[in-house]
């Protein structure tokens, strides 16, 4: 049974491991055959140790019926998006809401679910009869048939060693196309870690102070962050794009930084890894539990937080701030029934900014460009591109329609942030500052990928690659002596979310030990610092 069933997997369900496989290996030269097969007995032979351990008396049945289902369901996103399944993106999975999930269900999903899922378990619990051992007889044949696997995978290792260790190596991601073995290593990576009930809060920001400065700085000051979702770089007009998907930003006096990176493909991962003292290559998953982020320095240093979220949630960032979901607010105006646009995020905000004291920091967490639902995500008066895809199926689109509805969120997201700015103008006397990025970018059909979540070490420029943007009002750079000529000098300097934990406190003239003045943009442009 066991070897009926990893021959079933590696044929149904592993489409594009198969695919992946054939775009490495050149299979018209006979001579890589070999090697070739050599990967297919040794993926063979991990299925079998798996089921083997799987088949057990009572549950057997139903452990099989559970798999089936999720790789029916997988087998369907990954050849589909092309993407691939690791803990990143089970951290997607988890953090999915009713609303997103159902942006997800297509005909093609569903028919993928019924033959490939339900079929087979029909079958499993109708037709087929496990006959088990006794207890030492199944323990002694389960441990014959996993040794032997074991044997195979390292004898076919030994002798193909060289390939075997060069294709690895160059092909890490490997490991995330093997269905089931993918989600379930995933799934082991992210609960094998602390549980959040065991991680103990650090107080890094007890030394947060406002600096000498502040003493010359008598008005009000409003920071607002605008935390972008899904939006790619080069799909913005004001960085050149050939669609005028900027109209009002482009009236505004903006510094875009051209070549901003994110620390990961997918929310789950940026959202936290931005707002920590911690680089990319250093921050873990239960950092954001374990040490104070961004909004805790704010705060220590006299600052009234607020966290507006239309997404889903804030991954843990926010929760020692004021915060509050307005995504499944009912307003007939701004909301669908299971969905609200961004602009809901801008009702009542004055009302924080009139109670917050005289020193202000407002998070807002777009729902932005979130796919594949794009034309849902922007109120149907931005859908001025012509031709824009309305399916859930992007494969049924052509790459041209795909690419319209994406640019109508973006366009909307110019249309948010123009009212965000104006609503700052309204403050004549205050210092007000206004700094928009994104969490990750999104992949429009190039290369057959769509969406993102890949694999970091993968992905393709359009999912790491974000835009970065800065408005400061004429009192902010005034009372914080900003020399904006300078700042426009860095432009192209590469920059990533590694600079916003430290741009943001050096903004503001926050001192800490934790604050980095060489991910700080701010620090060499000060006015008489250079």
């Amino acid at each position: 049974m066991a070897l009926v069933l990893s021959l079933f997997t590696l044929t149904f369900y592993n489409f594009s491991l198969w695919l992946f496989l054939f775009s490495k290996i050149d299979l018209a030269d006979i001579s890589n055959w070999p090697f070739f097969l050599g990967l297919y007995f040794m993926a063979f032979a991990l299925l079998n140790i798996l089921f083997n351990l799987f088949l057990l008396p009572k549950i057997g049945k139903i452990i099989l019926s559970i798999l089936f289902i999720l790789n029916s369901a997988l087998v369907y996103f990954m050849a589909t998006f092309k993407t691939v399944f690791d803990k990143n993106m089970m951290l997607n999975v988890i953090g999915t809401d009713l609303a997103e999930a159902k942006e997800l269900i297509t005909l093609g999903l569903i028919l993928s679910i019924i033959f490939l899922g339900f079929v087979p378990v029909i079958f499993l619990w109708k037709k087929i009869e496990i006959d088990y051992h006794s207890f030492l007889k199944e323990m002694k044949t389960k441990t014959t048939s996993i040794a032997l696997s074991f044997f195979l995978i390292f004898g076919t290792f030994l002798v193909m060693n060289k390939k075997f260790t060069f294709f690895f190596r160059s092909n890490r991601v490997l490991k995330h196309y093997l269905v089931p073995l993918n989600y379930l290593d995933a799934s082991r990576v992210l609960f094998s870690n602390n549980t959040m009930s065991e991680v103990v809060l650090l107080k890094i920001s007890e030394d947060a102070l406002l600096d000498s400065s502040w003493q010359k700085i008598k008005n009000k000051t409003i920071v607002v962050l605008v935390l972008g979702e899904t939006a790619r770089y080069k799909n913005f007009s004001v960085n050149g794009y050939q669609r005028n998907t900027n109209p009002y930003l482009s009236k505004e006096d903006i510094i875009s930084f051209k070549n901003a990176y994110s620390c990961g493909t997918a929310t789950a991962v940026s959202l936290p890894c931005m707002f920590s003292h911690k680089s990319k290559v250093n921050f873990e998953e239960k950092d954001i539990y374990q040490y104070e982020n961004l909004l805790d320095f704010y705060k220590k240093a006299g600052f009234s937080v607020y966290w507006r979220d239309n997404n889903t949630g804030c991954k843990g960032v926010c929760d020692r701030v004021n915060h509050q979901e307005l995504r499944h607010l009912e307003d007939k105006k701004l909301c669908l029934s299971d969905v609200c646009w961004d602009e809901i995020m801008l009702q009542d905000l004055d009302k924080a900014v009139e109670s917050g004291g005289d020193k202000i920091l407002i998070v807002m967490h777009q729902l932005g460009s979130h796919g594949p639902a794009y034309n849902k995500h922007c109120p149907p008066e931005f859908h001025q591109f012509p031709n824009s895809c309305n399916k859930k199926q992007l494969i049924d689109c052509s790459k041209e329609q795909v690419t319209s509805a994406y640019d109508n969120t973006i366009l909307y997201t110019d249309y948010f942030l123009g009212k965000t700015i104006n609503f700052l103008k309204n403050y004549k006397e205050a210092n007000t500052a206004m700094i928009y990025l994104s969490d990750h970018g999104e992949s429009l059909g190039e290369n057959g990928v769509y969406l993102h979540g890949l694999p970091y070490m993968i992905a393709p420029e359009e999912q790491i690659h974000i835009p970065f943007i800065l408005w400061l009002s004429p009192h902010f750079v005034s009372s914080f002596k900003i020399d904006k000529k300078c700042l426009n000098q860095l432009q192209n300097e590469k920059i990533s979310h590694d600079n916003l934990f430290h741009s943001m406190l050096g903004l503001v003239n926050i001192n800490t030990s934790y604050l980095d003045n060489s991910l700080n943009i701010f620090s060499a442009c000060r006015v008489g610092d250079h």
